[in-house]
């Protein structure tokens, strides 16, 4: 039997309703139905229905891989469910990332497409402008994917290089394994390609727990793993810069926004005032007067569509 083109990689901790969500919007799709893709989760000691939702999934669809983990052991999760899976690329997929109709068939199209040259892909689901599936160096690869290393639903990882990869856990500790497993893949191998295919819809959380600290793993972490690459010479400090600027303009404004007006949607850090740290970090920065003006005008914009979602809520 052959392997599959793709395995589905969740790693997952008591979401057990967005699970069986995302589960469903893969199992209807003929690249799942005739093996060409397969699912692997593997659950951090769920306390919900998880085990007995995915089992009972398993009876019927037996394309699905189910790993219990005895205790939670972090995001050394993402490492592991990447081991189990049997397919030729391996992508992680967040336990709540629904995958669109005709999905499957596009990814298996990218990936048949890299499968003799085998560059780092990364899938940022349509997030980045005027990016276009072209092989990048690795100074490319860093300025044009950014902040977007980050998510762990872009990441994916060849069959031959996941060798002894349920060890290989550094990073896991700073929550940002992903981002430093891409930058070493994407060094090593000199040639990466972002694909910019928006291919699925992220399901709400209800009081997603943002507890573990924005700036520390988004601000200090991720910029940690970025700087060796700048003593290394494979980037410049004007590129780590430009990285810098676009974590602020377009991940920070976001949450410093929702952080600002209690968006009751998201549990924040009770010691992290995000305003003050972000605000602490860059005021003296050239483009900070620049930024305070985009942020007045993004907070406006954020309100008027909570009112418009508030009334049509009614």
């Amino acid at each position: 039997m052959t392997n599959p083109i793709i395995s589905i990689c969740i790693p997952t901790l008591n979401r057990c309703e967005q699970l069986k969500a995302t589960i469903l919007s893969i199992v209807d799709q003929p690249e799942f139905k005739n093996g060409k893709v397969e699912i692997v989760i593997s659950d951090n000691a769920s306390t919900d229905k998880t085990k007995d939702t995915i089992l009972s999934l398993k009876e019927k669809y037996p394309a699905i891989i189910y790993h219990r983990n005895e205790k939670n052991i972090g995001n050394e999760n993402f490492p592991l469910v990447l081991s189990l899976g049997n397919g030729i690329l391996r992508k992680l997929n967040n336990d709540t990332l629904l995958l669109k109709k005709d999905s499957l068939g596009k990814l298996c199209e990218f990936v048949e497409k890299y499968i003799d040259s085998k560059p780092v892909l990364l899938f940022p689901n349509g997030e980045l402008q005027d990016v276009s599936d072209e092989v990048l160096s690795f100074r490319e690869f860093v300025l044009s994917a950014s902040h977007w290393v980050t998510w762990i639903g872009a990441f994916s990882i060849w069959e031959n290089d996941c060798i002894d990869l349920h060890d290989d856990t550094y990073g896991c500790n700073e929550k940002l394994w992903q981002v430093r497993k891409v930058y070493e893949l994407a060094s090593k191998k000199k040639q990466s390609v972002i694909i910019n295919y928006e291919y699925g819809i992220i399901q709400s959380v209800p009081h997603k727990n943002l507890s573990y600290g924005l700036y520390n793993i988004f601000y200090k972490n991720f910029l940690f793993f970025l700087k060796p690459y700048v003593s290394k010479g494979e980037i410049d400090v004007t590129d780590y810069e430009v990285v810098e600027k676009d974590l602020l303009f377009n991940f920070f404004c976001d949450w410093m926004i929702k952080w600002e007006l209690h968006n009751s949607d998201f549990k924040y850090s009770e010691s992290e005032n995000l305003i003050e740290l972000i605000r602490n970090q860059y005021i003296n920065k050239s483009y900070w007067s620049q930024f305070e003006k985009h942020y007045k005008i993004q907070k406006c914009k954020y309100k008027a569509k909570s009112l418009i979602k508030k009334i049509a809520g009614r």
